[in-house]
């Protein structure tokens, strides 16, 4: 009987597996602890924790659910536990994307005054991440960071910035911010945006010292280039909607690597990977390990894909671990403040040679538009692309607005003032709208216009074409930041579009809608291909 596992034991077998980083071991060696000690609140919140980390957030919530509807529940929490229940359980709601719930739990967790620093930087950080990504309040998300936060237009780090990873995470949700909100002018926030990537994306001397040792040694002697490509966006997402055509003609010349920083399995993911020459799942690699990655990957260029949405790859590519670096779509709207690129990759429309100076990489010019446009399996637009509709006449006084949430501020409000003749309906089209939060949220900034606001949630991407496709109305840009993808597939969908003049000295977020209504077609993957391979190999 004295070889029987203890309670005691298994808890200590999960802690190492734990260490080792197998969660679905650790879980169940919490899991059988847990049948041997069943009153144990730490131990239902370390396997729930386990469950949550190796990627099962249902288990997670059963767990945690479970311990408030049993005599355990009843137990008072300790302060560790009074802090740890809500924070599991808003990361579990968050993966299984019950938005509004799970901000509840995030915000108790951060009202609990027992929660200690590590845990403050992570309830910041997934309550944050939540309310911009998934509930489109990009204010919301700067609040939430708001001490020690410096201001965004500021030209550098200023004084109420002390250092530190949750200041810069501060830093950018206020950047973020005013890159939605518009609060500051295209110049003071390019500032900001370049004061941050000099605080916060500049690497350490000794990983420049690799990269370039790296980047020195001579090539294996080959026919093809050897192009690589990387971004968490190789699925179905704006930016295989207007890469993907150009980078599977690109494939007939080039030896594709591509270096996947999270994408998911879908239609167009396996698109890119019948193209790739290689595929590197890196979604866990650090900066620095993408440096060595990068450099030991014999690359003649690498294509930037991901921008400020992977804030690791540009801090590798901020070493320049390949000879020729370029950014080009995803996480675009404006610079990325570091001088490790070759190209900017855009076109005269996006970036007027007036708006040179908002960008710190040198911008290169596609001969037409910079991206074309892929259709999705599920509705074809292909032939559209090629000779692009003349607009349909819509019903007056039915306006859509179809976009985040973030885009809807004090400046669209100001836009729906000025309508003439004025909007007898409002769609306002988005997923997000499904959720408390974000309707809550559009009410403040709409006010009287609500009386006429119809809320359209479709669940998923061909719910969401067929709904436009519908709808008769007049599209509107959104104000500062336009509409992208969205403006290319309202035109080849045919429908009418109030676009409003845009600056020329301007950031791309501001000029998107514009420029893509320059575009005379969308089909035109092979000159994009032929330019993209001029400028790698040059």
């Amino acid at each position: 009987m004295s070889d029987l596992p203890t309670a005691h034991s298994l808890v200590a077998l999960a802690t190492q597996a734990r260490h080792v980083g197998d969660l679905l071991l650790a879980a169940r060696h919490y899991e059988q602890a847990l049948g041997l000690a069943p009153e144990q609140m730490d131990i239902r919140l370390d396997a729930a924790a386990a469950h949550l980390g190796a990627g099962d957030p249902s288990k997670a919530l059963e767990l945690l659910g479970h311990a408030a509807t049993t005599s355990v529940g009843a137990v008072a929490l300790s302060p560790a536990q009074a802090w740890r229940k809500p924070l599991l359980t808003g990361m579990s709601l968050a993966r299984l994307r019950k938005a509004d719930d799970a901000l509840t739990c995030l915000r108790a967790a951060l009202a609990t005054t027992s929660l200690p620093a590590t845990a403050v930087a992570t309830a910041r950080k997934e309550c944050a991440g939540l309310l911009l990504n998934e509930l489109g309040d990009p204010a919301g998300a700067a609040a939430v960071h708001r001490l020690g936060a410096p201001d965004p237009a500021a030209g550098s780090a200023s004084q109420t910035h002390t250092g530190g990873e949750l200041d810069a995470e501060a830093w950018l949700a206020q950047l973020i911010s005013g890159l939605y909100t518009g609060a500051a002018g295209p110049a003071e926030l390019v500032q900001g945006f370049r004061s941050f990537a000099r605080t916060h994306l500049g690497t350490d001397p000794q990983w420049r010292a690799e990269a370039v040792a790296r980047r020195e040694r001579p090539l294996a002697r080959r026919g093809r280039p050897r192009i690589g490509l990387i971004s968490p966006m190789f699925s179905a997402s704006p930016v295989a909607f207007l890469t993907l055509g150009a980078i599977e003609a690109l494939s007939v010349h080039a030896d594709l690597v591509f270096m996947d920083r999270g994408s998911k399995p879908d239609w167009a993911q396996a698109r890119y990977r019948q193209v790739a020459c290689e595929w590197h799942d890196l979604r866990q690699q650090d900066a620095h390990q993408l440096v060595v990655t990068l450099g030991d990957a014999e690359l003649d260029a690498v294509i930037d894909l991901g921008g400020w949405m992977d804030l690791e790859a540009l801090k590798a590519l901020a070493a320049r671990p390949v000879r020729r670096q370029f950014k080009w779509v995803g996480g675009q709207s404006l610079t990325t403040g570091l001088d490790c690129f070759d190209g900017f990759l855009a076109d005269r429309w996006q970036i007027p040679d007036a708006a040179r100076p908002l960008y710190a990489e040198p911008v290169l010019h596609f001969r037409s538009s910079y991206v074309s446009y892929t259709s999705p399996p599920y509705r074809s637009l292909d032939a559209a692309s090629a000779s692009l509709p003349t607009p349909q006449l819509a019903r007056p006084g039915a306006y859509a607005i179809v976009s985040n949430p973030a885009k809807i501020g004090p400046p669209m409000r100001q836009v729906l003032d000025n309508l003439r003749p004025k909007a007898e309906v409002l769609y306002l089209v988005d997923q997000r709208w499904r959720h408390r939060h974000a309707r809550d949220t559009v009410a403040q900034v709409l006010g009287p216009w609500m009386s006429v606001v119809r809320f359209m949630a479709p669940p998923h991407h061909p719910a969401y074409l067929e709904t436009l496709a519908r709808l008769d109305a007049t599209f509107l840009d959104t104000q500062p930041y336009a509409m992208g993808l969205t403006a290319i597939e309202l035109r080849l969908l045919g429908k009418p579009i109030l676009a409003h003049p845009r600056a020329e000295v301007a950031t791309m977020r501001e000029r998107h809608c514009v420029a893509h209504m320059q575009a005379l077609r969308l089909d035109h993957h092979q000159d994009i291909a032929r330019q993209l391979l001029a400028w790698c190999v040059e």
